[in-house]
């Protein structure tokens, strides 16, 4: 897993360096931190508090099952996030791949219930990118959800829509 330790540098800097834990605790991993840098101050009320909501975030995260998926927390630039993998055939190859939800933001302040609704979010968006994906029209995939925002702006401002005409 990777965390990012925000710390002060000696002429007063807030400096963030993601750090890779494996087989210990993020609490053990800040410390190891201070002590091979012992000329910067680790922010350290903040990560005692941010510790043990990482702690709390990833016991939940191990708690959700669908399907073969993964539920794993990353951080980033002193966010915590949740990222979902599976496996699914990819739509250009056909060869079946790991594939890797967008980032949800979690905040340590979130309760239990609101984490696992965003995992739900995170399943029932990807599933639904996935339809997109596989849902065609005279062989197309005119809902996919990779278009260019500008080109569907243009089709919008070409007034390339249609419109029911209500009986009268």
């Amino acid at each position: 897993m990777n965390i990012t330790i925000g710390y002060l540098t000696p002429g007063m800097f807030s400096t963030y360096q993601t750090a890779e834990v494996n087989g210990t605790t993020v609490a053990s991993a800040v410390a190891d931190f201070a002590r091979r840098r012992p000329a910067v101050k680790v922010l350290t009320a903040y990560h005692a508090e941010l510790n043990a909501a990482v702690e709390r975030l990833h016991t939940l995260l191990r708690e959700i099952a669908f399907r073969d998926w993964q539920f794993t927390l990353e951080a980033d630039e002193g966010s915590l996030y949740l990222v979902a993998t599976f496996s699914a055939e990819c739509v250009e190859t056909g060869r079946m791949m790991r594939q890797r939800t967008r980032k949800w933001r979690l905040s340590q302040h979130m309760t239990d219930g609101e984490v696992v609704q965003t995992a739900l979010l995170a399943v029932l968006t990807a599933n639904e990118h996935e339809a997109r994906e596989d849902f065609t029209w005279k062989g197309e995939r005119i809902f996919g959800p990779h278009f260019d925002v500008s080109a569907l702006h243009a089709l919008c401002r070409a007034g390339k829509t249609e419109h029911r005409e209500e009986p009268a």
